[in-house]
Formats: structure tokens, C-alpha cells, sequence
């Protein structure tokens, strides 16, 4: 597994959340876990008592350390079930007699997340969807993605949409372009960089006189004349310096199959953008049926992109790629979250969470279904509170976190922008573990989005203009709930890691609900446990068998069986911690659930779009809560004078032994010069080096550079006994 290197403060990016590297070998209990009584399997054994397990409840006292909300559910009101939009409906979550309720359904997705974590599980779910990406910048992604969309002889293509029966498919057509000013004189306008293409002129029908795949006459007129092509105007939005527009015409070609696995990822969410729901909403054009805003209609005009490689008889005959609304659409990557998953989070088995949680075949997991032997209750609130909650009010947007943001989600080794990992299949990146939220107190005015009065006016009325803010009302601060779990057939071991993901160190916190990025939902659980014997309960009429239990004895024995695993797999170890916090993976848990020590909220605040641009590093938890970075970027070794390089260097040289300590040690960044060899290939010379090295990307050098350039690499393999070092190329220095 790669190691996440923190970025320099100039590098380092902030968010609200974090996440807790995963575990480098799962604890399987696939076997059976290990019992005074040999090992068991309590999962086949829901019809009876076994013996060295454990049955009972835990009672949960909650106190609410900031307002939380969890939304309600939809109600009914008199004519029928509440049809609002989820954002619009404020209502957090009420039992019948308007008290505050947590559900336990979020009760147990908060504790099995801690339970997946503390217990070396398997981190699941994880989308087998593979992001988008749409980059036209200089960057090694921009070079990536026009190769993508132009090789060879392959490059976007237009068509109209078909439905026949229940497949989909795209009729090719001829696509020219036709520029702005030639629109503009026809009356159409094209305001700012985020205007909206009118319905007027928008896949209007024209007539063209095309000359070179470029519309030299545009008529809205129907002509007849010779030379005249009907065709359909497509307006694609706008983008810096951008001079034409297109327009489809010509017959129709032989129809290229749509994969249903394509068709519904474009429906999805992550893929309809703002802008095509607002420029394409469900009304326009009238008289077509569109079954959402931004979504495909029968007729629509796209372009799409076909490739050889991609050509699957029975699934892709035709090799469809992608399809989108603009020439360059979003493309999807190579690889999905799924795909950069360690093999050993891959592999079939039972963990640990599964075992005491259950799962559902064929839903996310591999494996047979299991009944879990772990029941949470509804947590209500208690105490003689006259006013529950908080007022209604309209929160700054709450933009979830995307997985195509790789410089936070995926492990970066460096932090050079042109050089992190992403789900491109030749960076071999890996997938940053479980996802945390910080513990936040945001200063007064950080949480309502300005304008609240006119907000909540719109938000509340019954046609709502606002498409992007919501509604919410919720719970109190210091408002105290009370729930249960109640758990059968639990081993030492399972009940321990129940008990640890419940109670946590004095100074820490869990945090459950939403609105988490703006401080919502920190919340102190204080649990007492009861077991039962089953012995007693039966020997006796009036005898239930209950009994308090100290959690701790648990607890420290879940604790010894995963130091014991942790050390077996390698875990990287923090010696002057003790118990499950020594486990570095794990301390990092610790240090996002500290409440008291919870870091300032410009440290955990999200950034602003700018600096999302310049593709900030997300630290590591420990650099964020301690500004102590864990594998630090290397600094730049000092420039010295370049060595003459060999008269003929027809190859890089052999390998010969060292008298110094190499400077080409895996993770340092190291300056040389770059020299072209006999074959006109890059080669690198270094003054301190006996010895050249592998440039693993000598495709993006500069093709302007000259011989003797001094240039900065980042070491990805030290030198070994029969093989060069090798190096990715960086940038080139200026003198």
C-alpha cells in the first residue's frame, strides 16, 4: 500500500472531513472467531444460546453538543403524501408527540462505521462508477484527456437520439460548425460565461449552405434551392475565447447502440450538472416529453465517441464510449474508486462488521446473506423541554464532497500538481480509506447563507425559484436523548468492538445526522451495559437474569486481539501511544473524534473555488490537528553545478557500484540536467551520481526544451541490483 505524503503548507489543501487510511490486512473471521469454547460462528446460529457468547443491551444516554438534524420523514397531509422536494422539507426528525427522535437506523450506520475502522474491516461501500472528468488545460490530466478524445482517427462525433423498444441508440449525422458572429447577426446572444442557451434558437431547425464542414450560410427560412442542407442548430454554452457553435444535418447513419450501463450513468447524479438542469429543463422544448430537468430526450441532438478497443459483441458492438451534450463531454476515467481498492479489500470473506452488522447478497458486498445480531432502537429525546428546537433556517449550500476531487480522495506521494495520482490507470493511485467529518464550531454568521429573510420567503413558498439552498429546523443544542441496543449470541471479541465504538476517550465525541461541514451533529453517548443469564432467566419465574457489566474488560480485550493483528500485518505503530490509539491508522480516528481538541475551524473550513483549481493536497488528520506532517514532501536538494555530460552517451550508462549514499532514494525530489542521447530520447544526469535513472514520463517534457535543461524529479524506485533508478520528471527550473 503507498504511503500519503503530507504537501507543504503552500500545497496543503482544507476540508471539513478527513480520511483514516485502511487497514493494510483485514481481520477476517471467516474461520470462525476464536472462544474459550473454540472457535464459533454466531452468524449460523440465530436459534440458539451458545455457550461463550453474549447476549443484552446497552442503554445510551445522548447529549447534543451542537444543533443537530436529521430530516423528517415524508408525511401525510390531507390530500395525499407531502410532495416537496427533500430540501425543502425542514422538519427534522419528530416521534408522534413532537419530541426529537434519532433514528436508529443513523445510530447504527455511525457506530458500524467505527466498528468497520476499529476492527480492520473492509471499507464498504464503494462505487464500482467510474468518475468524469472533462480537463482541456496544459496539465498531464488536460494531455490525457485530448488523447483520449482524439486517437487516430477517432474523435466526437454528432447524432440524434433513438428509442427503439427499450434500447437506446444514436443516429450519426454530419456535424459543421458555424461561427458566433454569423449568429449573432441572425439575433442570437451569448451573454456571460454561465448564460443559458435560449429556447428560441436552441435545437431550432435551420437551413445551411455548408462549405468544408463549415456553415457559410445559415437561413431559420425553409429553402429549397439547391446546395441547401436542413439541419438542427445546437448551442453548446459557453467557455473563454470560444468563436463557433454547430449544426447537425445530413441523413441519418447507421444507429450506434447505447449499453444500458452508459444510458443510466449519464442520468446519474454526479453526472447532470447544474447548468443541464437549468438549461435543459422539463418543459422545453414545449411539446417534448424530457422525464427530468437535464435529462435525454427522443430526438435530442449529442455528440458521442467510439473506439475500437472499446467494442464488445454482445454488451458494446459499437464501441460506445461516452455521449455527452457539449463536443468535449465529460469522458469517464479508467478506473472507479472500486478499481483502487487494495486486492485484500476485494477479496471474499467475512470481516469483522459484517459478522455482528449482517449483509445482503448480491447489495454492495460479496457473499451470502447474514442476519446481524446487533438491533438499534430510536434514541428520544427526554427532559421538560418547552421549545425542542431551534428556528427554521436556510443553511450556506451544502455541496457534498465528490470522488473526482483526487487530490483529497485518492493517496497522493507527491504534491507537485502536474505529478499527483489519479483514476487514470497508468498512476496506479489508491483510494484514501474511510471518510470522517471534523468536529467544527463555526463563529457566528459562517452557517446562515446571507439574505436569510428572502430565502426563507422563496424556499417556503409554493413555487420555490431557489434551486440550490435548503431548509432546515434543528435540534437544540444540550438537548438530551435516550435509546438502546440491544445485541444476541455476541463473543468477547464482537462485544468489545461494539463497546469500543460506543464509548469512546473522555475527550472525544461521535457525530451522526447532517449539515456536518457546517458544525451540525456532535453529539457525547454515554453507554450502560446489561447482560443477561440466560441461566438464571430460566431457572426462575421472577427472574429476568440481568446484570450491569463493566464495558472495559471488553473492551481491552477487543483492544489486545488487534494490536495483536496490526503488528502481525505491519501496521505503522506511534510508540508513545497506548492501547488502540498506539496503531497509527487508529490514532488518526482519535484525533478526528476529539472534541476537545478539535482543530480551529479555518483549519477544517471549506475551500474556495480558486484553490480547488490549483489542486491543494489534503493533509493527513495528524498534520491537520498537530501541524506535524507524517512523510513529508522532501525538500529540494541544493543546486549545484551541472556535470558535463559524456561526448556520446548512446544509452544511459550501467549500474556501478557506490562509494556515497545515493541521492536517488525512493520519495525524495532530487534537481539534475536533462541531456538527449544518441536515439534523441531524454536522459538524466545528476552532478552527484555515478549513475542515469528511468524517466517514467519523459512524454511530458516539454517539447521546447533544450539539451542541458536543469529539471526537478521526484524518485519513484531506488536503484536495485540489475536496475536503474526510476524518476518522474517534474518541471523543468528556470536559471
Amino acid at each position: 500500500m503507498r504511503l500519503h505524503c503530507d504537501p507543504d503548507r503552500s500545497r496543503a489543501a482544507t476540508a471539513p472531513y478527513n480520511f483514516i487510511r485502511l487497514p493494510r490486512k483485514v481481520f477476517w473471521v471467516t474461520e470462525g472467531i476464536a472462544t474459550a469454547h473454540g472457535p464459533l460462528k454466531p452468524w449460523e446460529h440465530h436459534d440458539e444460546f451458545l455457550p461463550g457468547t453474549h447476549s443484552g443491551w446497552i442503554d445510551l444516554e445522548i447529549t447534543a453538543l451542537t444543533p443537530l438534524f436529521i430530516r423528517g420523514p415524508v408525511a401525510r397531509r390531507a390530500h395525499g403524501w407531502d410532495a416537496r422536494e427533500a430540501r425543502l422539507r425542514g422538519e427534522p426528525f419528530l416521534d408522534s408527540s413532537g419530541r426529537p427522535v434519532i433514528p436508529g437506523s443513523s445510530l447504527r450506520g455511525m457506530i458500524r462505521t467505527l466498528v468497520e475502522i476499529l476492527g480492520f474491516a473492509r471499507v464498504q461501500p464503494v462505487t464500482r462508477q467510474k468518475p468524469f472528468f472533462r480537463t482541456v488545460d496544459v496539465s498531464r490530466l488536460g494531455r490525457a484527456y485530448r488523447q483520449r478524445m482524439v486517437q487516430g482517427a477517432t474523435k466526437p462525433q454528432g447524432g440524434y437520439l433513438e428509442r427503439r423498444g427499450s434500447d437506446w441508440c444514436i443516429a450519426p449525422c454530419q456535424v459543421a460548425r458555424v461561427e458566433r458572429t454569423l449568429l449573432e447577426k441572425m439575433g442570437v446572444t451569448f451573454s456571460d460565461r454561465n448564460y443559458k442557451p435560449s429556447w428560441k434558437f436552441q435545437h431550432r431547425k435551420v437551413w445551411v449552405k455548408v462549405e468544408r464542414n463549415v456553415v457559410e450560410t445559415l437561413s431559420f427560412n425553409q429553402r429549397r434551392e439547391p446546395g441547401w442542407s436542413e439541419g438542427t442548430l445546437v448551442l453548446t454554452g459557453n467557455s473563454p475565447r470560444k468563436k463557433h457553435e454547430f449544426v447537425f444535418y445530413g441523413q441519418p447513419g447507421e444507429p450506434v447502440a447505447i449499453p444500458e450501463t452508459l444510458w443510466e450513468r449519464f442520468h446519474d447524479d454526479d453526472q447532470i450538472t447544474q447548468w443541464q438542469q437549468q438549461a435543459f429543463p422539463r418543459n422545453e422544448p414545449k411539446g417534448a416529453h424530457r422525464p427530468a430537468a437535464g435529462a435525454l430526450r427522443e430526438g435530442e441532438p449529442v455528440f458521442f465517441l467510439c473506439r475500437p478497443d472499446e467494442v464488445d459483441p454482445e454488451a458494446n458492438p459499437h464501441g460506445l464510449v461516452f455521449f455527452g451534450r457539449a463536443q468535449m463531454f465529460r469522458l469517464p476515467y479508467d478506473c472507479s474508486p472500486y478499481d483502487l481498492l487494495p486486492e485484500e479489500h476485494k477479496a471474499a470473506g467475512l470481516d469483522l462488521a459484517e459478522a455482528m452488522f449482517g449483509r445482503v447478497a448480491g447489495q454492495k458486498t460479496d457473499g451470502p446473506t447474514l442476519k446481524g445480531r446487533v438491533v438499534f432502537a430510536d434514541a428520544v429525546a427526554i427532559g421538560d423541554h418547552r421549545e425542542w428546537l431551534d428556528p427554521v433556517l436556510v443553511p450556506n449550500i451544502l455541496s457534498s464532497p465528490k470522488p473526482t476531487c483526487f487530490p483529497h480522495y485518492l493517496v497522493q506521494d507527491s504534491s507537485a500538481p502536474d505529478q499527483l495520482r489519479t483514476y487514470l490507470r497508468e498512476d496506479g493511485a489508491e483510494v484514501r480509506g474511510h471518510k470522517l467529518y471534523w468536529h467544527r464550531s463555526l463563529p457566528a454568521g459562517q452557517v446562515a447563507a446571507a439574505d436569510q429573510q428572502a430565502l426563507l420567503k422563496d424556499l417556503s413558498s409554493n413555487c420555490p425559484q431557489n434551486t440550490q439552498h435548503c431548509l432546515m429546523r434543528p435540534v437544540k443544542k444540550d438537548v438530551r436523548f435516550r435509546g438502546r441496543i440491544r445485541f444476541s449470541n455476541l463473543t468477547d471479541l464482537e462485544l468489545g468492538a461494539l463497546l469500543a465504538a460506543v464509548r469512546l476517550p473522555p475527550e472525544c465525541a461521535h457525530k451522526i445526522g447532517m449539515a456536518k461541514p457546517l458544525g451540525f451533529g456532535s453529539i457525547r453517548v454515554t453507554p450502560t451495559l446489561t447482560l443477561i443469564d440466560r441461566s438464571r432467566r430460566y431457572e426462575a419465574w421472577n427472574d429476568e437474569g440481568a446484570k450491569s457489566a463493566d464495558p472495559q474488560s471488553f473492551i481491552e480485550r477487543f483492544a489486545e486481539a488487534m494490536l495483536a493483528h496490526a503488528r502481525k500485518a505491519g501496521e505503522p505503530m506511534v510508540p508513545e501511544k497506548r492501547g488502540l490509539e498506539s496503531i497509527e491508522r487508529l490514532s488518526d480516528l482519535y484525533l478526528m473524534l476529539n472534541w476537545q481538541s478539535r482543530p480551529a475551524w479555518e483549519k477544517t473550513a471549506t475551500m474556495p473555488l480558486q484553490e480547488f483549481r490549483e489542486r491543494k493536497v489534503l493533509p493527513s488528520p495528524l498534520m491537520v490537528a498537530t501541524e506535524k506532517p507524517r512523510c513529508p514532501q522532501p525538500p529540494p536538494s541544493l543546486p549545484t553545478p551541472a556535470r558535463e555530460p559524456p561526448s556520446s552517451m548512446r544509452s544511459p550508462p550501467p549500474v556501478q557500484p557506490q562509494k556515497q549514499v545515493s541521492q536517488l532514494q525512493k520519495g525524495k525530489t532530487i534537481k539534475g540536467q536533462l541531456q538527449r542521447d544518441a536515439q534523441g530520447q531524454w536522459v538524466s544526469v545528476f552532478p552527484s551520481e555515478t549513475t542515469s535513472a528511468i524517466i517514467t514520463n519523459a512524454k511530458d517534457i516539454p517539447s521546447e526544451t533544450e539539451d542541458g535543461a536543469r529539471a526537478e524529479f521526484f524518485v519513484v524506485e531506488s536503484a536495485k541490483k540489475q536496475e536503474l533508478a526510476r524518476i518522474r520528471f517534474v518541471k523543468i527550473l528556470k536559471c
